[in-house]
């Protein structure tokens, strides 16, 4: 409705077309220096806590005559925004990382039905833009986390990110449990919880507040280290489907992302869609890849390769909850 939609703009971080954003309002040297000590102090197995690790800076800056030093607040998300399998490798070790965080190491081949959901994200260049008024807004461009089940070919789950590209647990958690609920629509079948999930080890993936989360709904996970895409190449494979298929035919869209070639204010320019007009359009595809006969399957579409998966699996665990993908 028109008052959900003004209520979801709320939240975004808007920008109007052609007039240039602000930044941190650090200067980079300090920036640099707040890495520097992060590295020494607090990523190291004689290590600070958060709050020691920031009074060794503090007091460098004063030594040194810096007027304005960033607050502990500013020093600690900092911190917070490391990986944490990165935080407990530096601090207790590689093994205690890999204990912590279930790390796997093997190709996953010829699994069966709910034996696991793939997950990931993905950026995609495409604007985004709003109107109010007589005057446009830029929201930024599209992030898409996807939930993937590999025997059925099948996405359980996703959600929407408009302007940020980080992978936060607040997205994941959502995109895992549209995945493991009933749906509103009851042509969309795909739901339960599968026996674990397969996950990489970004921030957002195994942030405390995702592994809890999992624990409580009974699903265990497992990790794979970054930047091995193979290991869970089902979703990736979808993904690339995903960019060859659905975007390279929306207007605004600028091709795979290329830091040689990109620019706010190409992306900006070229903002065509709104957010409902783009979740619109991206449900829709969903829809009609589940109903699409694929070849790794044998001729079967995903919905009909779902149905006979349940044939032989009875035990489906759902969350009872209907939930839709969240777009923000």
């Amino acid at each position: 409705t028109r008052k959900e939609s003004s209520a979801a703009s709320d939240v975004y971080k808007r920008q109007v077309l052609g007039k240039a954003g602000r930044g941190s309002g650090i200067m980079p040297e300090l920036e640099a220096l707040m890495d520097k000590f992060i590295r020494k102090y607090y990523l190291s197995r004689e290590s600070y806590h958060k709050r020691g690790t920031y009074q060794k800076f503090e007091k460098f800056c004063k030594k040194v005559g810096y007027m304005r030093i960033p607050s502990e607040k500013t020093f600690g998300r900092r911190i917070d925004k490391l990986c944490p399998k990165k935080v407990i490798e530096a601090r207790k070790g590689w093994s205690e990382a890999r204990k912590e965080f279930r790390c796997v190491l093997n190709k996953r081949d010829n699994v069966t039905f709910m034996e696991e959901y793939q997950i990931d994200t993905a950026n995609f260049n495409l604007g985004i833009k709003e109107r109010v008024g007589d005057k446009f807004y830029f929201l930024g461009c599209v992030s898409i986390n996807f939930c993937f089940e590999p025997y059925s070919g099948s996405v359980p789950g996703y959600s929407i990110q408009i302007g940020n590209s980080g992978e936060q647990s607040g997205f994941i958690v959502n995109t895992i449990t549209h995945a493991l609920s009933v749906k509103s629509d009851p042509n969309y079948i795909q739901s339960g919880i599968p026996l674990k999930i397969l996950m990489d080890a970004g921030p957002g993936y195994i942030a405390k507040s995702t592994r809890d989360f999992l624990n409580v709904v009974g699903c265990d996970y497992d990790v794979t280290p970054v930047r091995s895409p193979w290991l869970k190449g089902a979703v990736e494979r979808f993904i690339k489907h995903v960019r060859d298929t659905f975007f390279r035919g929306i207007k605004g869209y600028l091709g795979k992302y290329n830091p040689d070639e990109y620019t706010d204010i190409s992306v900006k320019k070229a903002a065509h869609l709104t957010v409902e007009q783009f979740s619109s359009m991206f449900a829709n595809f969903i829809k009609e890849y589940h109903n699409t006969p694929l070849e790794r399957l044998n001729g079967l579409t995903p919905n009909e390769a779902w149905r006979k998966g349940l044939a032989t699996y009875l035990s489906l665990i759902h969350i009872s909850e209907p939930t839709r993908p969240l777009y923000i």
